[in-house]
């Protein structure tokens, strides 16, 4: 795994320990399989998504995707073969509402791979100010409200897409996905 040309800050590797993603200061994805003949892991493909120091990346659960955050203040969806299904920068402008992203740090889908967590800040590279966005995926993306609130402290998405709890301050909510518009056609 000596690809890179800057610093390892992530790694996320498939659940049938096929694929391994490294992301990097050098602002690539490396994307790496197990060679069976070689008996090793040799470069399947680089993502270049990103136009500065990718801080994290995580496979949706049928790892045919990578979800990435980056300094560049995007979070971005590609396909291993370095092809975006999805990119914002600065605003998510959800099908349901609009939100500052913000500083995004760290992103990981739900176990379902329809429902993706954002951790974020409200500074550049630093760590005050910390919250959570979320994002229900099916055709649309739905940004995640309770009331008039995008940001919370703290969220987690419940097992069989049916959740999700948001906290914010003293105020905890149980969200539905009901609320949303939903179709039958899924982008994962």
């Amino acid at each position: 795994f000596v690809q890179h040309k800057g610093n390892v800050n992530a790694v996320d590797i498939t659940s049938d320990g096929d694929f391994i993603a490294t992301a990097s200061s050098d602002k690539t994805i490396n994307v790496w399989y197990f060679n069976t003949n070689k008996k090793c892991f040799e470069v399947y493909s680089q993502i270049t998504a990103h136009e500065d120091t990718v801080w994290s990346v995580d496979f949706s659960p049928n790892g045919k995707f990578l979800l990435s955050t980056s300094a560049d203040r995007k979070v971005c969806i590609t396909n291993l073969n370095n092809r975006v299904a999805f990119i914002e920068v600065d605003k998510i402008s959800a099908r349901e509402a609009s939100g500052n992203l913000g500083y995004p740090i760290f992103a990981e889908f739900d176990e379902s791979g329809t429902g993706i967590k954002i951790t974020s800040s409200d500074q550049s590279y630093g760590k005050r100010n910390i919250f959570s966005l979320a994002l229900y995926v099916d055709n649309f993306y739905h940004l995640a409200s309770t009331d008039l609130n995008i940001k919370f402290d703290y969220l987690e998405y419940s097992p069989g897409k049916k959740y999700l709890v948001c906290g914010l301050g003293d105020n905890i909510s149980l969200t539905t996905r009901a609320m949303y518009k939903i179709s039958d056609y899924v982008v994962f």
